[in-house]
C-alpha cells in the first residue's frame, strides 16, 4: 500500500479545510438569513405600524388590501398580504392572495395581550376589553408587534383598541439570496479544496526539505565514503537533534569500520610472510622426497592447501583495500578483445571436453589494471566452467555498446535459486547448485570480481539464471574517467 507522509499532510489539511469550510458556510448562511429576516421584520413592522397607527377610519382600513395589491403590482417581489378585522373579529379587508385556512390567531392573541397590559380603559377596571371606552387620545395606542413565519411568508400581528391587523410579506427575495450564496459556496468549495490541497502539498514539501537533505546525504554514505556528514547550518531547530544523532552514528561507524579494515589489511600483510616461508619449506620437502612416496603425497596436498590459503589471504587484502577505498590500480591501455580470447582458449586447453562458443568483437581496448581485470575475468569464466554441465556450451561474448564495453559469460547448469540470487556477490557465500558434485571454492571469486569492476567504474550483475542458462554481464567504460573513484 502506498504511504506518503507528504500526502498525509496534504489530505489532513484538506480535511481540516473541509470541516472549517462547512462550519463557516453553515454559520454564514444562518447569519445571512438572520440578518435578512431582521431586515424583513423591520420593513414589515414599519409598514404595519404606520398604517394602523395613522387613523381609525374604517374606510381607510377597508382600502388597505387594495393599497397593498397595488404595491405588489409595482414590486412583485414584495408579495404583501393583508387581513384587517374590527374589534368584534369581523373581517374589514383581506387580500385576494391571503393564505387559505390561516387566521393568525396565535400571534394576534399575543399582540392583544401586550395591548391590554399597556392601555387599560379610561375609568374602567383593569382587564376590561379594549375599546369599551372611547376616551383615548390620537393617534391610538398600538400593541407590540408579534412575528411568525408561514411557509414562504413572514407575518406580523399588530393591534390598536379598534383594529386587528395581520400583514405578511414574501420571504422569496431573502430565500433567493440565501440560495445564491449557498450555490456560490458550493461552486467555490472544490476550488478552495484544490488550493488547500496544493498549498498543503507545497508546505509539506518545504517542511520535509531537511528530511530530503538527510536522505540525500545518507544515500552517499557507503563503506568508501563514511566521512560524509549532514550539514545542520540551515536546519530548523526541530531537526538539529536528529541530524546531530545521525552524524554521531556515522562517526562511530567510520571509526569502527576503519579499525576493521585496518585489522584485515594488517592481518593479511602479517600472514603473507609466514605463508611464503611455509611454501618455500614445502617446496624443499617436496623436492627432497622420493617419487610416489607417502611424503611426496603429503607435501603435494599441503602445498595445494597452502596455495589456496595464500589466494584467500591475497583476496582478503584486496577486499580490505577496496573497503577503505584504496584499491591500487595501475592503469594502462589493454587489448580487452585479445585478453578475453586468450582466456577462452585456456578453457579448451585445460579441459578439451568443455565446449566454448566465442563471439568477440575485435580491437576493443580499455584503460585499466591488467592484473586486476585478468583476475576478475578468470574468476568469472572459472565460475562458469565449474558449474557448467556441458550442453549447451559455455558462451563468451564481447561487444562495444556506445561508451560501454559489455562482456557476457553464460553456462547451462543447475539454476541459482531465486532466494539466493541477491546473495551471489556476498563474500564467502556459496550457492548450493552443484548437483551433488564436490566443487572447490571459497565464495570470494564473484565478490572480488565485482569489487574490481566497481574500481574500474563498471558493474557486474547476474542477468538471468534458469533452466536454459545462467548469465553474468560485466560492463566497463571504454575509457576510465580521469578521476578514479578509488
Amino acid at each position: 500500500m502506498f504511504r506518503s507522509f507528504r500526502l498525509k499532510i496534504a489530505l489532513s489539511s484538506m480535511l481540516f479545510t473541509v470541516l472549517l469550510l462547512v462550519s463557516f458556510s453553515i454559520f454564514l448562511l444562518r447569519m445571512v438569513y438572520r440578518v435578512g429576516l431582521e431586515r424583513t421584520d423591520n420593513e414589515l413592522n414599519s409598514v404595519a405600524r404606520r398604517e394602523i397607527g395613522r387613523t381609525r377610519n374604517r374606510l381607510h382600513m377597508e382600502q388597505l388590501s387594495s393599497k397593498f395589491d397595488e404595491i405588489n403590482i409595482e414590486s412583485p417581489e414584495k408579495g404583501f398580504v393583508c387581513r384587517v378585522m374590527d374589534i368584534e373579529g369581523e373581517i374589514v379587508s383581506m387580500s385576494g392572495n391571503w393564505p387559505t385556512g390561516y387566521d393568525g390567531s396565535g400571534i394576534l392573541n399575543e399582540s392583544l395581550v401586550t395591548l391590554v397590559e399597556r392601555v387599560p380603559p379610561s375609568g374602567g377596571q383593569p382587564g376590561s376589553p379594549p375599546g369599551s371606552e372611547r376616551g383615548f387620545r390620537h393617534p391610538p395606542p398600538v400593541s407590540e408587534s408579534v412575528f411568525e413565519t408561514l411557509g414562504n411568508v413572514r407575518m406580523v400581528a399588530v393591534c390598536n383598541p379598534e383594529i386587528r391587523m395581520l400583514l405578511g410579506i414574501s420571504l422569496g427575495p431573502l430565500n433567493d439570496e440565501v440560495s445564491r450564496l449557498k450555490r456560490n459556496l458550493l461552486l467555490s468549495t472544490p476550488l478552495v479544496l484544490l488550493l488547500m490541497a496544493g498549498g498543503g502539498w507545497m508546505l509539506a514539501g518545504l517542511a520535509l526539505r531537511p528530511v530530503k537533505a538527510i536522505a540525500k546525504t545518507a544515500r552517499k554514505v557507503t563503506t568508501r565514503s563514511l566521512e560524509e556528514r549532514i550539514s545542520c547550518a540551515r536546519a530548523d531547530h526541530e531537526f538539529r537533534d536528529l541530524i546531530k544523532t545521525i552524524n554521531d552514528m556515522l562517526a562511530r561507524l567510520e571509526r569502527g569500520f576503519g579499525q576493521a579494515s585496518r585489522f584485515s589489511a594488517d592481518a593479511a600483510h602479517e600472514l603473507k610472510t609466514p605463508l611464503a616461508i611455509l611454501q618455500v619449506e614445502l617446496d624443499r620437502g617436496l623436492q627432497q622426497s622420493s617419487d610416489s612416496s607417502e611424503d611426496q603425497r603429503i607435501y603435494t596436498e599441503a602445498l595445494e592447501e597452502l596455495q589456496r590459503l595464500d589466494g584467500i589471504v591475497h583476496n582478503l587484502l584486496l577486499f580490505s583495500l577496496a573497503d577503505a577505498g584504496r584499491m591500487p590500480l595501475n592503469l594502462e591501455p589493454i587489448d580487452w578483445s585479445c585478453q578475453v580470447a586468450m582466456v577462452a582458449e585456456d578453457i579448451g586447453a585445460l579441459d578439451p571436453a568443455q565446449r566454448v562458443e566465442v563471439e568477440i568483437q575485435p580491437d576493443i581496448r580499455i584503460l585499466g589494471d591488467h592484473g586486476m581485470l585478468a583476475h576478475a575475468l578468470q574468476n568469472l569464466v572459472g565460475n562458469a566452467v565449474k558449474y557448467s554441465e556441458g550442453e549447451p556450451p559455455i558462451k563468451i561474448a564481447l561487444s562495444e555498446e556506445g561508451a560501454r564495453v559489455i562482456l557476457s559469460v553464460s553456462n547451462r547448469g543447475v539454476p541459482i535459486p531465486e532466494k539466493d540470487r541477491h546473495k551471489v556477490f556476498e563474500r564467502f557465500y556459496r550457492v548450493d547448485r552443484t548437483g551433488g558434485r564436490n566443487i572447490a571454492g571459497t565464495g570470494l571469486g564473484l565478490s572480488l570480481a565485482r569489487e574490481i569492476a566497481i574500481a574500474h567504474a563498471g558493474t557486474l550483475e547476474l542477468v538471468v539464471s534458469d533452466e536454459k542458462e545462467t548469465l553474468f554481464r560485466l560492463s566497463l567504460p571504454s575509457r576510465l574517467p580521469h578521476r578514479n573513484r578509488y
